[in-house]
């Protein structure tokens, strides 16, 4: 009983200075509310990053200071793909970049075309983990996926397309349009600094303000 206390109290404990780190950060100006939450969306972490917050990396990326911090985020993922101890990011980082690349801005594709060789590498990972889930196969069906948008036109016009109807058919798989609907009074750069902070777990009076678009 008392090693499950001590647990759970170090746990508590390290979530503790990790959300001081992540205020820290924040107010000393060196990280966006958006390049931080990318940032945690990528790292070695399980779990897989929410629709929530593929949708917030999304709308933030329409931001040209937050386009670059995103990009160079999933980059510098992206380049330890070579280090298989590194999987994780890599695939968390295919997962946001994936989204992107049919939710977020057109010119995104271009900036990622260097990496083809890197995610044509990803072909041959292999990892089956202790509870038997191959995720060797799904990093590769999530590579070939971002390939095929990167060099095919068509295809990635299409899935454009249809990511844009479905936003418009069923809004709360948005959620800064479903959060905007809700809020219509607000300005849009606010209601996206609240869904930041409410996935930071950040006060929102403490996020830096974010551009009018």
């Amino acid at each position: 009983m008392a090693a499950l206390f001590s647990t759970r109290l170090g746990r508590q404990a390290s979530g503790y200075l990790q959300d001081k780190y992540k205020q820290a950060r924040l107010a000393l100006g060196d990280i966006t509310p958006a390049e931080l939450l990318v940032q945690e969306a990528t790292n070695g972490d399980p779990c897989v990053p929410d629709a929530k917050t593929l949708a917030c990396i999304a709308d933030a990326a329409f931001d040209i200071d937050d386009y670059w911090r995103i990009a160079n985020v999933l980059h510098r993922r992206l380049g330890s793909v070579h280090d298989w101890k590194e999987w994780r990011p890599v695939y968390k980082a295919l997962v946001v970049l994936e989204f992107l690349l049919t939710h977020g801005p057109e010119e995104l594709p271009r900036d990622f075309l260097p990496t083809m060789k890197a995610l044509r590498d990803l072909r041959g990972f292999t990892y089956i983990d202790d509870k038997g889930f191959d995720w060797g196969a799904s990093m590769q069906r999530r590579a070939d996926s971002v390939v095929n948008l990167l060099t095919d036109a068509d295809r990635l016009r299409d899935a454009r397309h249809r990511a844009a109807v479905g936003i418009r058919s069923f809004p709360f798989s948005h959620a800064a349009d479903h959060h905007a609907s809700l809020l219509p009074r607000f300005p849009r750069h606010l209601v996206l600094r609240l869904l930041l902070a409410a996935l930071l777990r950040q006060p929102f009076l403490r996020l830096p303000l974010l551009p009018k678009r």
